[in-house]
């Protein structure tokens, strides 16, 4: 069986670790360690101070470079740390891709931290800020693709929801399916998605680190970025923040309308579907608790 997420590409660690040495001397390196691995990247750390990222696949290419160009003009907009490429692998007869380096973000992802709902609670206005700083800013001529169809139409997203539904039930994982039927079933008053925010993309816990005070301290995973519905980022609030939190969250972002609430709901459902199935497959026990309460999160609110 075939996934979306299956390597096209994959390097070893040792492999990894002589292009740096031979491409970047200058950073003396000594020690790299198998970070993670996620859909379009394989991720190594340096040193404990730096981060190269090595595509997997060929579509992961525009997104590093996409990345390279939007993400340093970007940083100093947000309100909390992002990564960016400061070093730009050339493709070689070892590995015929470029690849990225940058600094590393102290944290841990917030899916892989036991958060209370108090926790959780207490993300919600550095959540809105960093979501109103994204969103806000404009930037001319920055080249990014309109992929708002694509990812967040209404009726598209029910159709897969209803399609992953069914997956999860045969893999026996699912024992509320009547509740997030429910719970779809009024999410159907969405507009058709816009497509003229700046969004990340791909918003959901692995991309929120998180520091041992368990307060927000970065967002990664900037691949997806694009010209978009702000609805595809506030998904994240249905997926992670407690119901309770909703309107200090909705207090400190601003306004959003209804049809912009139910939309980002929608997705994040079925956002939390793609990670039962993802963390089934690929055995992270993490990703799939996560979309496990979530999902049921989502249900009982509803």
């Amino acid at each position: 069986m075939s996934f979306p997420w299956q390597a096209e590409r994959t390097i070893e660690p040792e492999l990894a670790f002589e292009l740096i040495k031979i491409q970047f001397p200058f950073l003396k390196p000594l020690q790299l360690t198998l970070l993670g691995v996620g859909w379009d990247n394989s991720a190594f750390l340096l040193d404990k101070k730096y981060v190269f990222r090595f595509p997997r696949r060929t579509s992961a290419l525009t997104l590093l470079q996409k990345e390279s160009s939007i993400l340093p003009k970007i940083a100093p907009l947000l309100s909390l740390p992002i990564p960016f490429p400061k070093w730009l692998g050339k493709p070689s007869h070892h590995f015929p891709w470029p690849f990225s380096g940058y600094a590393f973000l102290p944290g841990k992802t917030a899916c892989s931290v036991l958060l209370t709902q108090a926790q959780k609670a207490t993300l919600a206005e550095p959540l809105a800020k960093f979501l109103r700083s994204l969103h806000e800013i404009k930037l001319a001529n920055c080249n990014l693709p309109n992929q708002c169809q694509s990812r967040i139409e209404g009726s598209s997203l029910t159709n897969k929801i209803f399609a992953n539904l069914q997956k999860i039930a045969d893999l026996k994982l699912l024992d509320n399916r009547a509740a997030i039927e429910r719970a779809v079933g009024l999410c159907q008053t969405f507009s058709p998605p816009t497509h003229h925010t700046i969004v990340h993309g791909d918003l959901y816990m692995r991309h929120l680190l998180v520091d041992s005070s368990h307060r927000l301290a970065g967002v990664i995973d900037w691949g997806d970025l694009h010209l978009g519905d702000p609805a595809i980022d506030l998904s994240i609030v249905h997926s992670l923040l407690p119901a309770t939190s909703h309107d200090t969250f909705r207090k400190s972002y601003g306004e959003i309308s209804s049809s912009t609430w139910t939309l980002a709901k929608l997705r994040a459902i079925y956002s939390n579907t793609m990670l039962i199935i993802f963390g089934h497959h690929t055995k992270e026990e993490a990703l799939l608790k996560a979309g496990k309460q979530s999902l049921k999160k989502i249900a009982e609110a509803t």
